[in-house]
């Protein structure tokens, strides 16, 4: 049951502050680029990119690996603490040297004075890879996601007062810095640790490989990513390029709100726990999430041609197809990399890094395939990509780690034909041209249908998934034995 609670907990607080990052952004987006304008914004938005990919480099992959450590000695945390330390100097130090060049190339001979305090941030990442280690390492993610809640709403808050008081560009360098430093004060005062004036870097050599493997897969996907944008750009044009942006980062909402804390509890399971527990932890993750984001994913999809126009304008009509595939299939991408959390727990990193490597020359193959078709044929070859991606780690990964196919398929697959019942009740309700309001009544109303659609299709399992939430708000107490008088 502390088991259950604490899946709970974390699942809960992770989707919280998903959905809360993604409502501030929203807000914050249109409202800076009134307040700033174009000239001031587009300052920042050459310094982002370079300081994000930086980032990626930071902590050189070992959070996630610490996390497997399992003695109580001091000498690996300090020894990490340190080098993660030297570490982020040395890339402070070449970001804001490269600056210059950047600068010089841009015409833009502001950006070294502001990518200098930005580079700070580095310094207040690596400052956060301890206690995130530690507090993965117990399975409490809580303090993670109320990190990133309180960095958020903060910074926000932080840039937008600086904007109305006319600091410019100033306004956003201070939103990034106050964001990052309020998650590593919370994360820092949530799982405080003290270093000792020690360092062996043998003691690391342990957790190099996995680093360098998860940092791997961070850089693929980047290239890979930035390979696509520049195609997109490149064949479809600027408009495309916004459309095909939207369509990942929309599709990315929903999955990875859901996606995210459960990979991390999945993660810590795998790194405490017999393999009899982490096969049903793995298969319990692949029923939480279908319940959760298939229907939404649905209705969401569905909702696009109403929610695009009213929120983007016309101008992202062509889009609304792009985004509606992404949505629907994202989920399936999503599935398909809970098995890197066993794999990485067990020390089968190389595997993890071999079939990303293959699914990103896949994405590779489709983009530069695919752009006669337009930005739909790029949408629905990545789709895809996602689909098959799933279908390999059915077939090939799940023997590896213990888990029966037929298991997996049968958690998932009364969700996803309930979840399509429900949108199409949803969409037979919302017609043409809804309001939000009108959208948030018709899904509520295809609610109902989602829930029995579960139960016609799979009464045994729907049960026990409800007997299991009853458990959850209703702490039972076990019975009493009988007493003697």
């Amino acid at each position: 049951m502390a088991s259950a609670r604490r899946l709970a907990a974390n699942l809960f607080s992770g989707v919280f502050t998903n959905v809360t990052r993604i409502a501030i952004q929203a807000v914050l987006l249109p409202l800076m680029a009134n307040l700033l304008g174009p000239s001031e914004l587009g300052l920042y938005a050459l310094a982002l990119p370079i300081i994000s990919f930086v980032m990626l480099l930071s902590d050189a992959g070992l959070g996630d690996s610490l996390a497997k450590e399992k003695g109580d000695g001091t000498l690996v945390w300090s020894s990490a603490f340190w080098g993660l330390l030297a570490t982020g100097i040395i890339l402070m130090a070449c970001l804001w040297g490269v600056s210059f060049l950047v600068a010089s190339v841009a015409n833009q001979p502001r950006l070294p004075d502001i990518m200098l305090p930005l580079s700070l941030t580095l310094l207040m990442v690596v400052m956060t890879v301890i206690p995130n280690a530690m507090l993965l390492r117990q399975g409490n993610l809580v303090p993670t996601a109320l990190a990133d809640l309180f960095g958020n709403i903060i910074g926000a808050a932080t840039g937008i007062t600086l904007a109305l008081y006319g600091f410019g560009v100033w306004s956003m360098v201070a939103l990034y810095v106050v964001t990052y430093a309020t998650r590593a004060i919370v994360l820092n005062v949530a799982s405080p640790f003290r270093p000792r004036l020690e360092f062996d870097i043998s003691s690391l050599f342990g957790h190099t490989g996995m680093g360098s493997q998860i940092l791997a897969t961070r850089l693929m996907d980047l290239l890979t990513r930035m390979f696509e944008n520049a195609q997109v750009s490149r064949r479809l044009g600027a408009a495309s390029l916004g459309g095909y942006s939207y369509a990942n980062q929309i599709g990315f909402f929903a999955a990875n709100a859901v996606g995210n804390p459960l990979w991390a509890n999945l993660y810590y399971v795998a790194i405490n726990r017999g393999p009899a527990e982490v096969s049903e932890h793995y298969i319990r993750a692949h029923r939480i999430f279908s319940l959760l984001v298939f229907p939404a994913s649905a209705v969401l999809a569905l909702a696009m041609p109403s929610i695009v126009p009213l929120l983007f304008g016309e101008a992202w009509i062509n889009a609304i197809p792009s985004i509606m595939v992404m949505v629907l299939a994202t989920p399936f991408g999503n599935l398909a990399v809970f098995q890197t959390a066993i794999l990485f727990a067990r020390d089968r990193g190389r595997l993890v890094v071999g079939g990303l490597a293959l699914v990103m020359l896949f994405r590779v193959a489709v983009v530069v395939v695919a752009w006669p078709f337009g930005l739909i044929g790029m949408s629905l070859g990545l789709a895809a990509a996602n689909i098959l991606y799933f279908v390999a780690t059915l077939i090939f990964i799940n023997p590896m780690i213990g888990v029966r196919r037929r298991d997996i398929i049968r958690m998932i697959a009364a969700p996803i034909a309930a979840s399509t019942a429900c949108g199409a009740v949803f969409w037979f309700l919302v017609g043409e041209h809804a309001t939000l309001v009108h959208l948030v009544v018709c899904g509520l109303a295809a609610l109902p249908v989602y829930c029995a659609a579960l139960l016609v299709l799979d009464y045994r399992q729907s049960r026990l998934d409800l007997a299991a939430v009853t458990d959850l708000v209703v702490q039972r107490k076990p019975p009493q034995p009988a007493t003697t008088h």
